[in-house]
């Protein structure tokens, strides 16, 4: 999925059971959000955060105020995203 807002395009991406929004942690921070706020089914590469759709997308984007417009994009096996480390341990 592509979201787009007034100023920018954001990237969903998915597989067959799950989707992530893919925003950077100066995005994150822009919207008022910390690390801390999100789950542990979330991951990060670098600065970039992939954010799970049923409760830290949706977190972030009603944080950062976007009415947002999206367009899907699926893959049909499991995401590389799920082989990136958590953006937090199950245990903090």
């Amino acid at each position: 999925m592509t979201t787009s807002t007034k100023d920018q395009t954001m990237v969903w991406h998915s597989d067959p059971s799950h989707a992530w929004l893919e925003v950077s942690i100066p995005q994150l921070c822009e919207a008022g959000l910390i690390l801390s706020d999100l789950s542990i089914y979330s991951y990060r590469q670098g600065s970039t955060l992939y954010l799970e759709e049923d409760y830290d997308a949706p977190l972030y984007l009603q944080s950062s105020g976007r009415a947002c417009r999206t367009i899907e994009r699926h893959l049909r096996r499991l995401h590389w995203i799920r082989l990136l480390p958590r953006v937090k341990d199950r245990y903090q």
